[in-house]
């Protein structure tokens, strides 16, 4: 009998346990797709303000509305990194347009004062930028270093040895 009620007290309590870290998991979910959602709204409101002001120079096409995409699934969790696409008609070379691009992402964070939390990254950043091969597209990755796993993910492209100017 005393086995009996071990086993009950034990499988009830192991429910209890199972309940809580499901609730915890769709907490922390909710929370994170929340920051996934207001840091996208920065990064885009601001790669929206700087391609807009280089468009031309750029030779892009910029839409009425510039969204974006997160790439950052295959990185990890809370990783807010974002994927542009913009049509263009002649190429331009890559490493200059990234550097003027984030110079302007440099000033734009400075005047509406965001912070990125690693002191040696400027919070919005080009990670990526490279033609489509099919298409005529722009690809454009950028990433908003609101979060220390952002800054691992800098920190792991660094590693591949990826591009992005620091």
């Amino acid at each position: 009998m005393h086995l009996l009620h071990f086993l009950f007290w034990l499988i009830l309590l192991g429910a209890i346990i199972a309940l809580g870290v499901r609730i915890n998991r769709m907490v922390g979910r909710r929370e994170t797709e929340r920051n996934i959602i207001k840091s996208q709204q920065v990064v885009n409101a601001s790669v929206n303000e700087v391609i807009r002001d280089m468009a031309q120079e750029l030779n892009l096409e910029i839409p009425q509305r510039v969204t974006s995409t997160l790439v950052a699934n295959i990185w990890g969790y809370n990783v807010m990194a974002y994927e542009f696409k913009f049509n263009y008609e002649v190429a331009q070379a890559i490493v200059p347009m990234r550097q003027k691009i984030n110079t302007g992402l440099g000033r734009y964070t400075l005047a509406h004062e965001i912070i990125s939390v690693d002191e040696a990254v400027q919070p919005i950043i080009v990670t990526d930028l490279w033609y489509d091969q099919l298409k005529p597209v722009l690809h454009m990755d950028v990433a908003y270093v609101s979060t220390e796993q952002t800054a691992a993910y800098l920190r792991d492209l660094k590693k591949l040895n990826q591009p992005f100017q620091t």
